[in-house]
């Protein structure tokens, strides 16, 4: 099997990352960093990483993959930009999952996120290699190691939502006071150099560095 997921739910029947349904195992519980198990991977073999959707207490999404608009009515079930669900369902239970299930883990059917190719969004930027990259300008840089922490500050210390949607599967490298931000297409590149100010106070006070340079290429 080429998915692997992590399982810590007992009463789970299906994996949620591919649907199938979840072998009998008697004592699954065991010799792991926390209570479940590796489908189908054995003990202390690390599974796959998928990644997923952050959702509020409702299960709704904080902001649309497709087109990144983060306003939303309060009972709001799709975008009103581009009419994309923002709540992950099983169509045939009717129930509400989380940002992570692409089945339901009870019956095994697709969820509406799956169905509709909304994991495709969560795709990440592959940084180049940077020594052909731009003949080798950016030879000296490396991957700024704490991105992802500055990503998730933006919307958990700095609640800016505008531009934590923008930030959604971008990388960045870091060579002194100089941050270059990866990104897929033009007009998330405009969202980011608009909240330039706020990445560089971010990465000062929660990444602990000065940056005076911030440049945002397309990839």
């Amino acid at each position: 099997m080429s998915k692997t997921a992590y399982i810590d739910d007992p009463s789970q029947a299906n994996c949620h990352i591919c649907g199938k349904e979840l072998p009998k195992i008697e004592t699954p519980f065991v010799h792991l960093p926390r209570p479940g198990i590796f489908y189908i991977y054995s003990d202390f073999q690390e599974g796959l990483f998928y990644p997923s959707y952050d959702v509020d207490e409702n299960k709704r999404l904080l902001f649309c993959p497709v087109c990144k608009n983060h306003e939303f009515s309060p009972d709001a079930k799709h975008c009103k930009i581009c009419g994309t669900p923002l709540i992950n369902q099983c169509p045939s239970e009717q129930t509400n999952l989380s940002g992570e299930f692409r089945y339901c883990p009870s019956c095994g059917d697709q969820t509406v996120f799956e169905s509709r190719g909304l994991y495709e969004y969560l795709k990440e930027i592959e940084i180049p290699d940077l020594l052909d990259y731009e003949n080798g300008k950016y030879e000296d840089y490396i991957e700024y190691e704490h991105w992802d922490y500055i990503i998730a500050s933006v919307y958990v210390w700095e609640q800016n939502q505008e531009a934590y949607s923008s930030l959604s599967g971008t990388k960045a490298i870091r060579d002194d006071d100089s941050l270059i931000v990866f990104t897929a297409d033009s007009a998330q590149k405009q969202e980011i150099e608009k909240h330039e100010d706020l990445l560089k106070t971010c990465i000062k006070e929660y990444g602990f560095a000065e940056i005076n340079q911030l440049e945002v290429l397309i990839l």
